[in-house]
């Protein structure tokens, strides 16, 4: 015999039975099988490493506090979010460097980086006004990328330095410099705005200007709010 399904599971997402891992990923030296999952069943994910000799499964990074969050989310990582088809909170995205056993963590609009699976978890670019969006390891892991409010910087993965600018003119413009527009994530599924080269020493970045695109308003009905809190601007490339 079987139990009726409640509204309240309908309605629960992930559909229970669903939940499963994801971001599967090998640690450089391959003895560790890396992965998101939320060992409650619920959409707060942690990351957790599969050891292969052993075939013990611990947890390698819990996040500080919440992690990410639909409250301390800003609306640019929101609409990221929405065109990666992205629900999952907690942890929701890492990446090993390609040498050494660095590891990256984006969380909460800062960029948090760790030497290793029994490493401590340490910020090395702090959430601001803006968030950090898209950061990545160069190939060597002795740097990181980020784009903040439409240019493109760098930092030192072990901190030792503090972030640098590297692109500008287009803040303020309706330009961005490193992230890829609305149509290449949309139509395309081209997430990335930038790119390492091998070697880590250069950099290719988009430059993206939609300023001969007109603004659409989108009004959030319903809403209590008025002003930014109940509207949004765009601007959408309508076909035709």
């Amino acid at each position: 015999m079987t139990d009726a399904l409640t509204f309240e599971q309908i309605a629960t997402y992930p559909l229970p039975g669903t939940a499963a891992p994801s971001g599967l990923s090998f640690s450089p030296d391959d003895a560790l099988l890396t992965y998101l999952f939320s060992a409650e069943g619920s959409l707060h994910q942690e990351l957790w490493g599969y050891d292969l000799a052993s075939g013990e499964r611990r947890r390698v990074v819990s996040p500080p506090g919440a992690g990410d969050t639909e409250e301390n989310l800003s609306l640019e990582e929101k609409l990221r979010r929405e065109r990666l088809r992205l629900r999952a909170l907690g942890i929701t995205r890492y990446a090993w460097a390609k040498q050494g056993q660095r590891l990256i963590v984006p969380i909460s609009g800062g960029v948090h980086v760790q030497d290793g699976p029994d490493a401590e978890l340490r910020c090395v670019v702090e959430a601001g006004e803006h968030p950090a969006l898209d950061a990545r390891l160069s190939p060597d892991g002795e740097w990181l990328a980020f784009v903040r409010d439409a240019e493109l910087y760098v930092a030192k993965a072990d901190g030792s330095a503090p972030p640098r600018q590297v692109t500008e003119g287009a803040r303020g413009t309706g330009r961005t410099h490193g992230l890829a527009d609305y149509v290449a994530e949309e139509e395309m599924s081209r997430y990335a705005g930038y790119w390492w080269s091998h070697d880590g020493e250069w950099l290719a970045f988009t430059e993206v200007d939609d300023t001969h695109i007109p603004v659409y308003r989108i009004v959030h009905q319903g809403k209590d709010a008025v002003g930014e809190g109940a509207q949004e601007d765009h601007r959408y490339p309508f076909a035709g």
